[in-house]
């Protein structure tokens, strides 16, 4: 083996031996807010943006292995996308129902998915939010959260009010007696903390983690 073999091969494991700690550190904090019989609902993860996709990935799959089905609320990827890198990574798409906005907001024509609620460009927080009641509606499992992977994504499409009043409009909608249940989690990125609408979210939030995943 070359030096220059072996130097790639020690970043490699060194990067996947940072993936398994980043895995455990971020499953362990979750085990403190969603535990069965725990009140704890809304969850913030402030995550560093190069851990925002481990993040999303880890805290799905530590969910859907301790029994709970869920509504996956994207912003930054379509879901065809989000199903490769999913699938890639173990997770059972039979336990998701994905909301789909990233499609309507590239402009890309929308295709049906039995396991898939697409969202058209511009059609303001009501739609997303409908949509997500209808999405847990259709799950049988009785542990079940709703996941919403990037508010700072949404900013871009939405008005600044808008985005803003997304999580307030969302967390009154879900603690109602028909999903006092339901865990909520917005991921958004600790680099864009000081922006209204993160602070929004923080505002409702029962339970901050705050991730540094790799460090």
């Amino acid at each position: 083996m070359t030096r220059e073999n072996s130097l790639d091969y020690d970043r490699i494991a060194l990067d996947n031996f940072r993936n398994v700690i980043a895995r455990k550190k971020l499953h362990e904090a979750l085990n403190e807010v969603v535990r069965e019989g725990d009140k704890v609902s809304v969850i913030v993860l402030e995550t560093p943006a190069e851990e925002y996709a481990e993040t999303n990935i880890s805290s799905i799959e530590y969910l859907l292995n301790n029994g709970y089905e869920g509504v996956y609320m994207s912003f930054q990827r379509p879901y065809d996308n989000i199903c490769s890198l999913f699938s890639k990574n173990g997770i059972d798409m039979e336990k998701l129902y994905i909301i789909d906005n990233a499609t309507g907001f590239s402009g890309e024509k929308q295709k049906f998915q039995p396991r898939c609620i697409n969202i058209t460009a511009g059609k303001g927080i009501e739609k997303n939010v409908k949509a997500i009641k209808v999405a847990l509606s259709k799950l049988k499992c009785k542990k079940r959260f709703v996941y919403i992977d990037s508010l700072t994504t949404m900013a871009l499409h939405e008005t600044l009010s808008e985005t803003s009043r997304f999580p307030e409009v969302l967390i009154k909608k879900l603690k109602s007696k028909e999903f006092e249940d339901v865990k909520l989690i917005f991921n958004v990125a600790q680099q864009l903390k000081g922006k209204r609408y993160n602070e929004n979210v923080s505002v409702y939030a029962d339970e901050h983690l705050h991730l540094g995943l790799c460090t």
